[in-house]
């Protein structure tokens, strides 16, 4: 997918799809592994839909997993067991 959307022709801000997306490391089966570079909000907004994130969850998930979200609470660690892990790193900056 990443290879595909490098040949797009359309840039952003001086940055094409092809320096966006940058071969940096190999796995551990020899494939290349694509990272991508920080970018900004507005770069990003005409992807995000407009009321993304709106509507409440419990509406719209299937029978198999409103028991979960009605109960989220009681699917977590009890706090003595809960070990704090780095947060991911969000590729968008603040500004």
């Amino acid at each position: 997918m990443v290879t595909e959307v490098a040949e797009w022709e359309e840039t952003f801000k001086e940055i094409s799809w092809k320096s966006f997306f940058q071969f940096r490391s190999l796995d551990y089966v020899g494939d290349e592994v694509a990272t991508a570079k920080i970018t900004s909000w507005p770069n990003l907004r005409s992807a995000i839909p407009a009321k993304v994130g709106s509507v409440p969850i419990s509406e719209v998930v299937g029978e198999g997993c409103l028991h979960y979200v009605q109960n989220f609470e009681s699917f977590l660690l009890d706090r003595e067991a809960m070990k704090y892990t780095k947060p991911p790193r969000v590729m968008v900056t603040d500004d």
